[in-house]
Parts: structure tokens; sequence; C-alpha cells
């Protein structure tokens, strides 16, 4: 019996010399909980190293070489992802859109990826950034680079595109069933609450893109908060117009300071002519 009965074999045809040659068999799955492991694997890029990661980590707590460990995650993923499709597939949802979630708190990221801004710029951009991305991840797991551009460039495209039109029906639905302003935020303005947008608040480039492109898209709600700061903006010029004048009703700041300076011209005329009174009666006195 040769020491090479204790290993599996592969049958080849028999017309070929060879009647059998050793093969190294994938490990059986161990049972162990490697759900976190699958889930980072769809991290974009890195997630390709997760499980050579994990073997490295077992390698210096438990032992065994890097390699043997990693086999034996890949196999204990693979019996994971086959016993639990809906679970891994949340994970995988969840845990890759992590850096995404991320970068869109930033304005140039955000930009970038195409989450903000209007759908005519914001597409392109994220069809760019995913093609780069999909691209850079199918490199990293060993696979075709044209290919993930590809599918990274439509997902991306297609993702802002039903994110917009997703938006808007919100938008819709919202406005049909919760009657509240589309900007709740208010500034003071001579005593006045104004309405203002959000992004006037917090300062937020990304909101103020998001804004924008509602008010470009003629969104109800948008439009109707951007009147109201309109009106109340206007309110609060005139209030101020009267605390200018308060004697007159309805005049313009100009119209008030012309007015004061009137009334100074004329105390101004009087009193002179009073001091000419003065002088001529002492001098006729002087006479006498």
């Amino acid at each position: 019996m040769s020491e090479w009965d204790a290993f599996p074999t592969v049958n080849k045809p028999t017309d070929s010399g060879w009647d059998a040659f050793p093969v190294a068999s994938a490990p059986a799955p161990s049972g162990q909980d490697v759900s976190a492991i699958a889930a980072a694997q769809a991290l974009p890029v890195i997630g390709a190293y997760a499980p050579k990661a994990a073997g490295y980590l077992r390698h210096l707590t438990r032992g065994g070489t890097t390699a043997e460990n990693q086999a034996q995650i890949e196999a204990d993923i693979a019996a994971y992802r086959q016993q639990h499709p809906v679970a891994s597939t949340v994970g995988d949802i969840a845990i890759g859109s992590l850096p995404y979630m991320a970068a869109g708190e930033f304005a140039g990221p955000a930009k970038l990826l195409g989450m903000s801004g209007r759908a005519a710029t914001a597409i392109p951009m994220a069809a760019g950034s995913g093609a780069a991305i999909g691209a850079a991840d199918a490199l990293a797991r060993g696979e075709d680079p044209a290919h993930g551009a590809a599918s990274g460039a439509f997902y991306g495209a297609a993702g802002v595109a039903g994110g917009k039109a997703l938006g808007r029906v919100w938008d819709a639905a919202r406005g049909m069933w919760v009657d509240r302003p589309r900007i709740p935020h208010t500034l003071d303005v001579n005593g006045l609450p104004v309405p203002v947008r959000e992004s006037v608040i917090t300062g937020d480039p990304a909101t103020s893109g998001a804004e924008q492109d509602m008010l470009g898209t003629q969104v109800p709600t948008a439009v109707q908060a951007e009147r109201d700061t309109q009106a109340a903006m206007q309110q609060a010029h005139q209030n101020l117009a009267q605390q200018l004048n308060p004697g007159t009703t309805g005049t313009t700041s100009l119209e008030a300071g012309n007015a004061a300076i009137g009334d100074l011209v004329a105390q101004e005329q009087a009193r002179a002519s009073a001091e000419v009174a003065r002088i001529l009666g002492l001098d006729q006195r002087e006479r006498l």
C-alpha cells in the first residue's frame, strides 16, 4: 500500500497514461460562527482580504498557519451562506453600505459619490466613482476589473437615479398626509421669526445641494417654504422702515432718512433766524 493511498484522488481518463494522482481537499465546515467575517467580505476592496486577515489573527491566537486557517474560514463562510441565505444577505447590505454612509457625512466625498446635487451631475459622478470602486474591488478579489468597473458604474448610476425618484415619491406622499412646513428652522430678523432652510442653520453643503435640487425640480413643499421665507423677509424689511420713521406708515428707510434731514434743516433755519433777530434787537437798543 502506497502512502498516497491516504489522500483523496481524482480519476483521469485511462488513455491519458495516468491512473490517478493525489489532490488536496477543502476542509469540512467546523460549525464556528463566521457571520461577522462573512459580512466583512461585503466591504468594498478591503473586504476581499477579510478571510486572510481573520486567518492570520487565528494563527496568532490559536496556532496553525495562516493559509490553513484561511481555508477553514472560507469553508465555514460557504457553509454559513448556504445555510443562512437571508441573514447573510442582510449582513452584506448592512456592512457593505457603511463606508458610503460615512462618506455621505462629508461634502466632498458625498459629491464624488453622487449623493448630492442635481440629478444631471449626480448620476454621472455616481457612475464614475462606482466604476473606479468596482474595478479596484474586482482586482482585489482576483476577478476581471473591466467587468467590475461596468457593474460598479451601472449600480452607482442606478442607485442615485432610483434614490432621487423614490425621494420625489416620498416627498409627495408626505405632503399628502403630513401638514407641516418643509423648513421648520427660523431666524430672528428684527424681532420677526423668519423661516429659513436647514442649510442656513447647519452650514452643510450637502444639505444645501439637496435643497437646491428640490427647488430645481419644483418639489411643492420646498417651493412653498421658499415663498414663506421671502414673504417673511419682506415683512421684516417693512417693520424696520417703520421703526426708522415711526411718525409715518409705509415709508422706506430712504424716505425716513430724508424726512429726518428736512427736520434738522428747518430747525437750523429757525435757530439762525432767531439769532439774527436777537442781534438786530441789541443793536437797536444801543442806538437808543
